[in-house]
């Protein structure tokens, strides 16, 4: 069965990124007509199992293959779309307003909020404000955040999104000068497993919202103050 799903197709990805696990899909509807259709015999490939398929998939080199794959079948979208999503690639203001229209889409096949694991802003950085930010308020999963030289963003909505993320590993907010002791207060109460923090630059961040960032914190490493 082919799909025509448009918010497959709407981004460029990096696709070197690791293999996590599949969650969140949403079943993918099949009309009357196709439903009705004897079956066909599956070609070897079809029996193959998800882990063995996604193992060949992570060999393939180019966001495009990846792409394709997630066209042949329900089976092979299941097992290409999270390597696609896990670290969008986002080099242009575009790529980023088309993502953000799949992950607020009511009709997608995928959960796609939760299926991105990594975000880098730094190249649209001068574009990204608080309210082009609010649609990450959408994603659960996050580990590694980047918002370089993001300086028109204040706490609102950071501070929702730290809120949502307790998996998050690593986020750098340097040259974000307008944001304050209530991000970091919400990094010290929600980001658990937090190994690294870059705050240079962020002159309204004061050495006493740090304290509490830093108790009971024993996977963090590696803290750049302002």
């Amino acid at each position: 069965m082919l799909y025509d799903d448009q918010d497959i197709m709407m981004i460029n990805f990096d696709s070197q990124t690791s293999i996590g696990e599949l969650t969140g899909f949403r079943n993918m509807a099949v009309s009357p007509s196709q439903s009705q259709k004897p079956a066909q015999p599956l070609s070897p490939v079809h029996s193959l199992p998800a882990e063995l398929l996604m193992a060949i998939f992570s060999k393939l080199s180019s966001p495009v293959d990846l792409s394709h794959c997630m066209l042949v079948s329900k089976q092979w979208a299941n097992c290409s779309v999270e390597m696609l999503w896990q670290r969008p690639y986002l080099g242009k203001f575009e790529q980023y307003q088309k993502m953000v229209s799949a992950l607020l889409s009511e009709n997608a096949f995928f959960a796609y909020p939760q299926l991105i694991r990594r975000l880098n802003l730094n190249l649209i950085s001068e574009l990204v404000n608080d309210g082009s930010l609010e649609p990450l308020t959408q994603c659960t999963r996050l580990e590694r955040l980047t918002l370089t030289n993001c300086s028109q963003l204040t706490d609102s909505p950071l501070q929702d999104i730290l809120q949502r993320n307790p998996r998050l590993q690593a986020l750098d907010l340097s040259q974000v000068a307008g944001i304050t002791d209530r991000s970091m207060q919400a990094v010290a109460e929600n980001c658990p497993r937090l190994q690294g923090l870059n705050l240079a630059g962020c002159r309204q961040v004061t050495d006493a919202s740090l304290i509490p960032l830093s108790q009971n914190r024993r996977m963090l490493r590696r803290v750049r103050p302002s």
